[in-house]
């Protein structure tokens, strides 16, 4: 989107990659997705070609050159966002043009080369900066022998850099165009573009109060099996015998380099970030380590040619024919097994989820979107291409569209007041993607939900037809992505638990017989499992609600995030304290608890203050209290709990000894 009205992307801005994507957005050719994924592609085969050149400049034949360069091009991550809309490939690009500028001026530090230097280098901080400035030590390692020529060329080296960071200007003085897509809006102050550039508002994403170091691990352990995947076993092995090779066949300067940017871009990141080992946190670290893919790329190619050469002088093979068959054996090994993840013909399932959403609007209908799957699909079909030109789309976040509200630091309570005016002051039909304060009711379509103005509240199900072909079309996909895979089964979900109510609601037989077969497929998915068992909780279907989280709960593996864990043993003991047992429901909200202990986002720290103020267990309710309610106000809830325990659980005299 951003691309196409040359907008402002979210922080920091990507603002050498918006400029290109304009340019490309200009081609005869395709729609505009295509064309800005074939920016990606052109990049990437710019990228390969790069690698190749690296591996020339350090006197390797053509043959280990191509192997490094194609090798790296069918990798599984890399050639995965070489054929998408984003800023990895532009990435991988610029810094691997950086290392072969470090490399001929470390040859000779010309004027030229470290003014054509400190331009690259200021571009790559105008794409994603973070992963930049922590190779920057490595290339500096490389460059050590030129400090001196560097030092006396200093003004010259910055004048390329600040030429290279001038698109940050124009995006900046772009924002203030008001253009159609504008991340945060107009960055109308020194502190908004500070804190734009500097990704601030990421800062609670960037860490997650409940990581520890055993997510750090695990981490760790999944960036290992990431990198052995990504050229086959076979591939992995090379390029960690080129590593033990490089100390012997290259400078030691070219060694310690490489080995600081494949270390501080990978682990040096992990470490960095505070992140719960989940889905959609391993998901988003999977295209971090593109530039150490690239030094394992170079030390497959180093493999290639030093077993060539072996080859060579032990058998009648010349050793261009031993490297030539070698990289096509990598070659092709790392091509058949990443094909499968990256063959994309015919994958439309954003376009299918964005036009099924349209599609079922009312005419003139108003929409509001939240989260990034919703406002980039959505708001790509129906602002960049058109479709369904009479809606007016609005985040309710005040994010990514130029016709907002309110700003994005807007406060929630504020923003509450404002969306309601709103919907009180127009006589459009008014939908929404999540949740969204209001006074009317709500007509529940499973994709979105529509303003019920004829009701004073309470939510109404509707089984639409449009709705329930999409949700058949759903359980029937097969995400190649995580990102697909993830949005996929969050719909399942929102549609496991409208299904009893659905169900529950419908006289047709034949409409019935399809819910229930749709049920029925729902239920394999965990989301749409645990969120089924809601909805038989709420309808007090007791037996069957605890039926469903028994299966959940056996289903729960490894995969699941703290919340969906907190979530599920929660839920286990919400539907054991309705039936009476509430004794057994004790474990369940422990339990729930250890996996997220935040009372802001898990309800189970009230509930299990509620069972110890019930029974009088006062030392128990003291313990929980102060731990989670020690500092800080009070939630009135808790207060009145406090009333009914009848003394300052706070205070020394009433905590456990």
């Amino acid at each position: 989107m951003s691309c196409k009205v040359a907008g402002i992307s979210h922080p920091p801005g990507y603002p050498i990659h918006a400029l290109l994507g304009k340019l490309f957005t200009a081609l005869p050719v395709g729609t505009v997705a295509f064309r800005v994924n074939l920016l990606s592609a052109v990049l990437g085969a710019g990228t390969c070609s790069i690698i190749w050149w690296i591996m020339r400049l350090l006197a390797a034949g053509p043959a280990s050159a191509y192997a490094a360069a194609l090798a790296y091009g069918v990798s599984r991550v890399f050639w995965s966002q070489a054929i998408i809309a984003e800023v990895y490939s532009l990435n991988t690009f610029l810094f691997f043009l950086l290392l072969a500028l470090c490399l001929r001026a470390r040859d000779r530090a010309s004027p030229r080369r470290l003014g054509a230097l400190g331009l690259v280098f200021g571009l790559s901080l105008a794409n994603h900066w973070p992963l930049i400035l922590l190779s920057v030590p490595g290339l500096l390692i490389l460059l050590r022998s030129r400090l001196k020529e560097i030092a006396r060329h200093l003004p010259l080296i910055l004048a390329g850099m600040i030429v290279g960071l001038l698109p940050y200007v124009c995006m900046v003085l772009r924002s203030w165009m008001s253009p159609e897509i504008s991340f945060h809006g107009p960055l109308d102050s020194w502190t908004r573009v500070r804190e734009f550039i500097s990704r601030a508002s990421y800062s609670e994403a960037d860490s997650s109060p409940i990581a520890g170091w055993n997510d750090k691990l695990r981490f760790l352990g999944f960036l290992g099996g990431q990198a052995a995947g990504q050229f086959t076993a076979l591939g992995a092995a090379a390029a960690a015998g080129g590593c033990l090779l490089q100390w012997r066949r290259w400078p030691a300067a070219l060694g310690l380099a490489l080995t600081w940017c494949l270390l501080a871009t990978s682990v040096g990141l992990l470490l960095l970030l505070d992140w719960d080992f989940e889905f959609l946190t391993r998901a988003t670290f999977q295209v971090y380590p593109l530039i150490p893919y690239g030094v394992m790329a170079l030390w497959l190619g180093l493999a290639v040619e030093e077993t060539a050469e072996w080859i060579g002088r032990k058998t009648p093979w010349p050793r261009e024919r031993a490297g030539a068959v070698l990289a096509c054996l990598f070659v092709a090994a790392a091509l058949w097994a990443n094909l499968p993840d990256n063959r994309r013909a015919g994958y439309t399932w954003a376009r299918d989820y964005a036009a099924a959403v349209l599609g079922a609007l009312d005419r003139d209908a108003v929409l509001f979107v939240t989260g990034d799957v919703p406002t980039g699909t959505l708001g790509y079909l129906h602002r960049v291409e058109g479709v369904r030109p009479d809606v007016t789309l609005y985040n309710d976040r005040g994010f990514v569209f130029g016709n907002r509200l309110f700003p994005p630091w807007t406060p929630a309570a504020e923003r509450g007041r404002i969306l309601s005016a709103f919907i009180a002051g127009t006589g459009r039909p008014v939908y929404y993607i999540g949740e969204m304060p209001h006074p009317y009711g709500v007509i529940e379509y499973g994709l979105f939900r529509k303003v019920d103005r004829s009701a004073p509240g309470g939510s109404r199900p509707a089984a639409d037809d449009r709705m329930l072909s999409f949700y058949e079309y759903a359980v029937a996909a097969a995400p190649r992505d995580p990102w697909t895979h993830h949005h996929r089964e969050s719909l399942l979900g929102d549609c496991g638990f409208l299904l009893p109510f659905w169900l529950h609601n419908e006289n047709d037989p034949v409409r019935k017989e399809r819910l229930a077969a749709l049920s029925e497929a729902v239920l394999t998915s965990f989301s749409g499992l645990l969120r089924h068992a809601e909805g038989l909780l709420l309808l007090g279907r007791l037996d069957e609600a605890l039926r469903l989280a028994r299966r959940a709960e056996a289903r729960a593996g490894e995969a699941l995030s703290k919340q969906q864990r907190a979530r599920l043993y929660g839920l286990t003991a919400e539907i054991l304290h309705r039936s009476g047992r509430t004794q057994e429901a004790v474990p369940y909200l422990m339990d729930s608890i250890a996996a997220l202990p935040f009372p802001e986002r898990n309800r189970s720290v009230f509930q299990l203050l509620q069972y110890y103020a019930g029974h009088r267990q006062t030392a128990a309710y003291s313990e929980l209290r102060q731990r989670f309610y020690s500092a800080g106000a009070v939630p009135p809830e808790v207060s009145a709990l406090d009333a009914r325990v009848g003394s300052d659980p706070a205070s020394p005299a009433s905590r456990p000894r």
